[in-house]
């Protein structure tokens, strides 16, 4: 056996609006995961959409999977955030999804 350190990859889905437009509400999402996830490889734009009032877009929202790396370290915030995203499913499974929110 390798004494290498094993990486898990996960991932989380970050739901972000902007009156400012698409690149503007990724980043948001972005700014979102980063305050309580670590070691950020990668974004993932799954869903894009704007609203629209008098033949104007008034505001940009997209559903952003982001990917993180966790270590050994990093097992206990990991299982606290896989409790936490199963706590969201279970909010978005009883309410509904919004299409996004401003943050």
């Amino acid at each position: 056996m390798s004494n290498q350190k094993q990486l898990k990859l996960w991932v989380t889905e970050v739901i972000a609006g902007s009156e400012k437009g698409f690149s503007d509400a990724t980043q948001k999402a972005l700014d979102e995961a980063s305050k309580s996830v670590d070691n950020i490889r990668s974004i993932n734009i799954s869903n894009m959409n704007a609203n629209v009032e008098n033949g104007k877009i008034v505001s940009y929202g997209v559903n952003a999977k982001i990917s993180f790396t966790v270590g050994e370290k990093d097992t206990e915030r990991s299982a606290e955030h896989k409790r936490e995203v199963a706590h969201a499913q279970k909010i978005k499974q009883f309410t509904g999804s919004p299409r996004f929110m401003n943050l």
